[in-house]
Order: structure tokens, then sequence, then C-alpha cells
């Protein structure tokens, strides 16, 4: 016969199990709870209010602000990639928490590529480019390389901008390619970027971009040809000074300053008379860089026009060539040449002695101006104080 004791413990003892169970279950949760608050949740709340700081107050020192308050550059990395990680439903700006991880410095490399090919929308993917061309990490090359390929074009033009602040010559045949692609800011930031990577491979290239029926790529074009300084481009860039449009006429007059070679001498002098006044004063400013262009510019002093006597005097105001020491004493009685005169005499310093007795007479000259620039141009000379 069953022991009447037995058989009234077995239900109490399974709600005593039950109860345990029950014990361990709510304390498991409560662990799980607290785990997802240490490391779900809080760092949730913690990027969501850096990131609120950001859009209401973007400054640089915000950022670093922001990114030091989030445990240092490290811990921030991490914090910032798990917010931009999450749906756009619960984790809105995320782009804004990839555009901080810049301030992460080289750590963040590694989550920023992830970012720029798996970002889930364009302005992601967008700023994790910038950021990687900030960054100069030469890890990211291949990758940017690889993002031209891109369907969006946003994230193309992220990426060819990051190649040109990285500067890699890896990137110059993909960036050679690029200056071909259907979306104009693609090609305009190809066409910058190789003029920023110096690379002569991309000058063949970028001389076909100055025929281009688009003016702002003739612009890029001239730009970079000029920055990477090789003498083929010196004969195309002469001929589009004829370009019909005057901020390309104005990239060229520039570029052809950087090159310095004799044969755009008397292209550049015949440009003084541009209808445009920035073309003309560009020009002006490339011949002082230019070798051979003194005795042109000399020539121009005695110009009719007055606007292009002054674009001469204004050139050879850089040169501080003793060249200059006579016909700047000469420019001293053209009152449009005046001012110019006085002080390009006073740079050149003490091997414009022989200017001396005309400085002293403009002392008594009644444009005050003329007269402290003649004061400080005779210090100068007689070395009482240094040229700039």
């Amino acid at each position: 016969m069953p022991d009447v004791t037995e058989q009234h413990a077995k239900p109490a003892d399974r709600r005593e199990r039950r109860v345990y169970v029950w014990w361990g279950v709510g304390l498991g949760a409560l662990v799980l709870l607290a785990l997802f608050c240490q490391f779900g949740l809080r760092p949730y709340l913690e990027v969501r209010g850096a990131i609120r700081q950001c859009i209401d107050h973007w400054t640089e020192e915000v950022a670093k602000g922001q990114v030091r308050a989030l445990g240092g550059s490290e811990t921030a990395s991490k914090k910032l990639a798990f917010y931009a990680r999450l749906p756009k439903q619960v984790a809105p700006n995320k782009e804004y928490a990839v555009k901080l991880m810049t301030y992460c410095g080289r750590v963040a490399t590694q989550q920023l590529i992830f970012f720029m090919r798996e970002g889930d929308n364009e302005c992601v993917r967008g700023e994790a480019a910038h950021a990687l061309g900030e960054l100069g990490d030469p890890m990211a090359v291949e990758p940017l390389i690889a993002a031209l390929e891109d369907t969006e074009s946003g994230g193309r033009s992220e990426a060819v901008g990051a190649l040109a602040q990285l500067g890699d010559p890896r990137a110059v045949e993909p960036l050679i390619t690029a200056l071909h692609d259907g979306t104009p800011d693609v090609r305009y930031g190809a066409a910058e970027a190789l003029g920023r990577i110096k690379d002569p491979r991309a000058v063949e290239p970028l001389i076909g971009g100055l025929r281009d029926t688009d003016r702002r790529m003739r612009y890029r074009a001239a730009e970079s040809l000029g920055r990477i300084q090789d003498q083929r481009a010196v004969e195309p860039l002469i001929a589009a000074l004829n370009d019909n449009d005057h901020d390309v006429r104005d990239n060229v007059v520039r570029a052809l300053g950087w090159l310095r070679d004799r044969r755009g001498v008397e292209p550049l002098t015949a440009t003084l008379r541009d209808p445009d006044r920035d073309v003309r004063l560009h020009a002006a400013l490339a011949l002082q860089s230019v070798n051979g262009a003194i005795e042109p510019l000399i020539a121009l002093l005695s110009d009719p026009d007055k606007e292009i006597r002054w674009n001469a005097a204004f050139a050879m105001s850089y040169m501080k060539d003793p060249q200059t020491i006579e016909p700047m004493i000469a420019a001293l009685s053209d009152k449009d040449l005046c001012r110019v005169a006085v002080r390009t005499l006073g740079e050149i310093g003490p091997t414009a002695k022989a200017a001396i007795p005309a400085l002293e007479t403009m002392l008594k000259d009644e444009d005050a101006y003329v007269r402290s620039a003649a004061a400080e141009a005779l210090k100068k000379i007689r070395g009482e104080e240094p040229p700039k």
C-alpha cells in the first residue's frame, strides 16, 4: 500500500520545481536584459545623443569631442559601427555615425570599408568613401577603386574624391576610365584626381579632355594638366586659349604659368588683351613665372591701354629681376603705374640703388600711399629693412 505522505509530496515537489524553473528563467531574462542595456541599448543611446549634438552644432571640435565622449577612438569606432549596422527604422541619420568615424582615426578603416561596400543607402556609402579619403590609409585604395563600379553615382563620385586625396598611382588607370563615366560629377572628379596624383599616364587622356563638349570638363582638364607639369601639354593648352568659355581660358593661362615653358610667352602676352578681366590678370601673373617673359612685359609698359600697362607692371612686381629696375623707374612718372612701380623697386632691394633719387622725389607726391610706399622702398634699398 503506497505511503500517503509520499503521495502528497509529489505535487508539492513539482510545484517547487516549477518555481525554481521560473526563477531561473526570470534571472536569465534579467541577465540578458542587463547585457542588452550594457552592450546594446546604452551604446545605441550614446550614439543617438552624439549624432544629435553633431547635427545641431557640427564643427570639427564638436565631432572630436563626441568621439572622446564615446570612449575614445577604438571604443567610439565600435559603437558607431554598431549603430550604423542597425535598420534605418531604428537608426536614423546613420550617415552621421559613419561621418564621425573619420575622427576615430585609422582604427576605423576596416569598418569604413565595410560601410562603403555594404552600406544600406547611398549617403552611408558616400560618407564612408569620403571618410576613407580623409584618413589617408593606403589599405583603402583597392576598395575605393572597386567602388568606382558602384551603381549609385553618388558613391562613385565620393570614391573618386577619396582617391584624389590618397594620391596613390594604383588609381590612375581606373580614374582614366572614369573620365568617360556617364555622370558628369564623376568625370569632373576623375579629372581633378588625376591632376592631384600627377602621374604622366594621365596627360594624353586629359589633353583629350580639353576638347570635350562639356566646358566644366575642359576646365578641370586644363587645371590638372597644369598640376602635372608635363611639357606635352604646352601646345594643346596654347590652342585652348581660344576656348569660348572665359573660365576655361582662365584655367588655361594658370596652367601655362605652372608649366613655365617659353613657348607660352607670346600667347600669354596676347592674352593680356582677352575680353575677360580675370583672364587678363591671370595671364599677367602667369607671365611672371614663365622663362623669357621679361622683355615682352617691359615692352607692354608703354602700351596705350592703361590696364595692359598695369597688368604688365603687376606681373613684373613678382619677378624681383634687376632688368625691371630701369623700366620701373620710368614707370614712376605714369600715374597709373606709380604705386606698383614704387612697391616693385622696394621688393628688389639693395640692387635697385639707381632708383633712390627718383624714390626720394616720390616722398613729396600728393598721393599718401605713394609717399608711404616710397619711404618703405627706400628703407629696403638702403638695407634698413629686409625685403619681403
